[in-house]
């Protein structure tokens, strides 16, 4: 998918764009999340909550604003392979 191609979520046309920082991480939304991993909002919330308790990803998560909440896409990714690992390991 190409930056800023238009993308319709809930019936609604938005512009495909996740913001970049000087490291080059990706930050994304939790509806974009969701669409990316094929979870529904919900659980990526539950994820996310999960994620603000564990040091490791204490830098992971910003609230910029009570309705608008960026998740660095590579920590959550990580934190999904962390998650499998334990699961499969019992």
């Amino acid at each position: 998918m190409k930056e800023n191609e238009m993308v319709k979520i809930g019936g609604k046309l938005f512009r495909q764009f996740a913001p970049i920082d000087f490291d080059g991480n990706q930050w994304l939304r939790t509806t974009q999340l969701a669409k990316m991993f094929s979870l529904t909002r919900s659980t990526i919330w539950k994820f996310v909550g999960i994620m603000e308790t564990e040091p490791r990803y204490k830098n992971s998560i910003l609230h910029v604003s009570p309705r608008a909440t960026l998740i660095k896409g590579r920590d959550f990714l990580a934190y999904l392979q962390d998650r499998n690992r334990n699961y499969m390991r019992g």
